[in-house]
């Protein structure tokens, strides 16, 4: 039997492994079944704990069991809350869970993501919208998607006459800028949206940060959050990096 106790983490919860199995150890007290593999995740705050049979089992650090019935998926989100997907009686149920075990959100919905603060991002049979933390809806489900920028500000698609539409919105979800028929979201609070085969850039609430529109945008080479490179192919070809520090740089 090999002692994986350097890889655990504190209150004396380790992960033991023998011959076929691992499982968790308080001391040198056995505390779970024997499981396939079991992972260390989010900042070691949580043991995911896999059965033969592909579901799973969650712990905290101290050894707690979150879930009361079997998990199918387990996902951490950027805050360290975890949610554990279950079955429903007629969709999939999912349980959010603080880093000390203690359910903050049960709700039936396809899938579940955090969004900022106290906000979650839902999705119900294809269509998108948000709660709070008590699951009561912050917004109807009306998008087709939603990307969040994680400062209350996003990108959301929605569906009007058959055509898709892009907007952003804040964190009380009101929309801040035109409609468009794409958006790029270059981080740290800036945007491109695309209309009429012209990109504009924009700054996170919704504003147009130059008046010049571009054919292509693109990230920069090394990917830097917050810049962008808009191209500009007239009689010559102009390639600005832009920021929004730097609206309208002009590199060549």
């Amino acid at each position: 039997m090999k002692d994986f106790s350097e890889i655990g983490v504190q209150e004396k919860v380790t992960v033991v492994s023998s011959d076929y199995s691992q499982y968790l150890e308080n001391g040198r007290k056995r505390i779970t079944v024997g499981y396939e593999k079991i992972s260390i995740i989010g900042n070691e705050k949580y043991f995911r704990c896999e059965k033969m049979d592909g579901t799973y089992d969650v712990y905290t650090k101290q050894g707690e069991k979150i879930n009361k019935i079997v998990c199918t998926k387990v996902k951490l989100f950027d805050n360290n809350v975890i949610a554990c997907e279950t079955e429903g009686k007629n969709t999939k149920r999912w349980l959010v869970c603080d880093e000390n075990g203690k359910c903050i959100l049960a709700i039936n919905c396809d899938d579940i993501d955090y969004y900022y603060g106290i906000y979650y991002a839902i999705d119900i049979k294809g269509k998108k919208g948000f709660i709070n933390e008590r699951a009561v809806y912050e917004t109807e489900l009306i998008y087709k998607n939603i990307w969040n920028n994680r400062d209350g500000s996003g990108v959301v698609c929605e569906e009007k006459d058959g055509e898709d539409i892009y907007y952003l919105i804040d964190s009380k979800f009101q929309k801040t800028s035109d409609e468009y028929d794409e958006m790029e979201d270059f981080r740290k609070g800036l945007f491109a949206g695309k209309k009429n085969g012209l990109w504009v850039f924009l700054n996170g609430e919704g504003e147009k940060i130059n008046e010049k529109l571009y054919q292509e945008v693109r990230m920069t080479t090394k990917k830097e959050p917050g810049k962008a490179i808009g191209i500009k192919k007239e009689k010559e070809v102009e390639i600005h990096t832009i920021s929004l520090d730097n609206p309208v740089d002009v590199n060549s």
